[in-house]
């Protein structure tokens, strides 16, 4: 009984003194009002990325562990992962602003307790984040690389747009997971009418056999799977350092669907390199790559 107390009054001890160092180091975080983007953290990948777009890369004090681009990113103080965030952490970073996604939501309400500045921003979407670059631009003063960024991409969409005038649509599916999970059919995604990747294969010219949510490959019925038979397949990886013997298994192992047009016109892609599984403002990258792939599924 005199150890459970012990225990339990040493808990109560820590979690008071981890309280007291958070409100301590809160004050500093109005130390940038003035300049609200000289210390920045992005709490993911895709909000890096939007910083570098914008000139910012040297503002950075504090990432997502997952982060990989753009190189100087990968040095800076790792914050933790969606999962994982390390918000004592972040405190100790003294940012001026957290950039931070819509499903980071909790998290930011938590910095804003403790006197940090936050930008939320929504990349589920093409638009969203074009509009996030906008936002982050005017945030950190830099409206005029903001708009040259966007028109940038806005040139290249009203071009795929008039490439696909009177083109024929093809039926495609993209299925979302690890190495693993694409080999054994498990834990994958099927990406629906919510999702970036849909957004990517309206604008690539392709149908998503797919109209509902974004949810588990396996609460499709294989039924249903046959019956919308699918002429491409996009599979995105989400694992790094897909050797070339890991993509020929994965592709190997839709040989086992024979009956599917994808694979009897062998029309499985693989989207594998990181910027691929980044909804930032590299996805024209990603885009041309799914345009490429269709184009060569219509010959």
């Amino acid at each position: 009984m005199v150890d459970l107390f012990i225990t339990i009054r040493n808990c109560a001890i820590r979690v008071v003194v981890i309280l007291i160092a958070l409100i301590l180091l809160a004050p500093a975080l109005h130390a940038q009002e003035g300049s609200p983007c000289e210390r920045i953290i992005a709490l993911s990948p895709s909000l890096v990325e939007v910083v570098a777009a914008l000139g910012l890369t040297e503002k950075l004090v504090g990432v997502s562990r997952f982060t990989q681009y753009p190189e100087a990113a990968r040095k800076l103080a790792q914050v933790g992962g969606f999962l994982d965030p390390n918000l004592e952490g972040m405190l100790a970073l003294k940012p001026s602003v957290v950039l931070g996604l819509s499903e980071h939501s909790d998290l930011l309400e938590k910095l804003k307790r403790f006197g940090s500045r936050t930008q939320s921003a929504d990349h589920r979407s093409v638009v969203g984040i074009i509009e996030s670059i906008k936002k982050i631009g005017e945030l950190c003063q830099r409206s005029g690389e903001a708009s040259q960024v966007i028109q940038k991409l806005e040139s290249l969409l009203s071009a795929y747009r008039q490439k696909l005038i009177g083109k024929k649509r093809l039926r495609t599916l993209v299925l979302i997971g690890g190495k693993e999970d694409a080999l054994r059919f498990t834990n994958l995604y099927v990406s629906g009418r919510d999702g970036y990747y849909a957004d990517l294969l309206k604008i690539a010219g392709a149908e998503n056999i797919f109209s509902g949510i974004t949810r588990p490959f396996s609460g499709v019925s294989r039924e249903a799977f046959i019956k919308e038979n699918p002429d491409v397949v996009f599979q995105v990886v989400t694992d790094a350092n897909i050797s070339a013997s890991d993509k020929e298994a994965i592709l190997e192992a839709w040989s086992d669907l024979p009956f599917l047009n994808a694979v009897k016109r062998k029309n499985i892609f693989l989207l594998i390199d990181y910027v691929d599984v980044i909804p930032g403002p590299r996805f024209p990258e990603t885009l041309e790559k799914m345009a490429l792939a269709l184009e060569g599924a219509h010959r």
